[in-house]
């Protein structure tokens, strides 16, 4: 039995491709490479999820290793969250959830440009409640993360369901007795709900 769900916000519920945002600034394929490994999948970045560097930290050393790409770093470090926009299928999903009176929450490694979007997309802002890890400290697959999520809204582990696209994150909630879903688009989770009868 399922009684509240808890989902991922990146490429989950929203989609996130920064290599799209650094194409539409006029990046070709080798300042893509090189903005991507100097901001998005460096050091810093899993730091900044987890609330522990600063945003001007953070981009003054992707461009220190970059100064070629400075200008095109600046401008997709300012840009990427407006980028990232609801996954196809997934608004009409989480309504009809709602609709059916399942609590909702988000459980998120996030930055704090969280908050530059939240209040404006009601995927976000319309949840039970949330953990966003620049807020606590702490990252997926964490197990203290999964059990703040559990304690903070009294959760039964077994009757939750976490819905994430990384693997490692999903075994981690199985480690704290919760039940899992890896996403893979919205029709297979639609199809995994309506399994576990919770839509129609």
């Amino acid at each position: 039995m399922i009684s509240s769900i808890v989902f991922d916000v990146g490429n989950v519920l929203l989609d996130y491709n920064p290599r799209r945002v650094i194409r539409r600034l006029g990046g070709d394929a080798a300042a893509e490479e090189a903005v991507m490994a100097a901001l998005f999948d460096a050091p810093e970045w899993i730091r900044g999820d987890e609330g522990t560097i600063a945003q001007q930290e953070m981009i003054e050393a992707a461009v220190s290793r970059i100064p070629q790409y400075e200008e095109l770093a600046r401008q997709a470090f300012q840009q990427w969250v407006f980028d990232m926009t609801p996954i196809a299928g997934m608004e009409q999903l989480v309504e009809e959830l709602r609709e059916k009176g399942l609590p909702l929450y988000l459980l998120s490694n996030f930055g704090v440009r969280f908050f530059d979007i939240c209040d404006r997309l009601p995927l976000l802002s319309q949840m039970d409640g949330r953990i966003i890890s620049c807020e606590w400290k702490l990252l997926k697959p964490q197990p203290e993360i999964y059990r703040l999520l559990l304690q903070k809204f009294r959760l039964s582990p077994e009757e939750t369901l976490f819905i994430d696209d990384r693997p490692e994150n999903i075994e981690g909630a199985k480690r704290e007795g919760m039940q899992g879903q890896l996403f893979t688009g919205a029709n297979e989770l639609r199809a995994r709900l309506a399994a576990e009868g919770l839509l129609d």
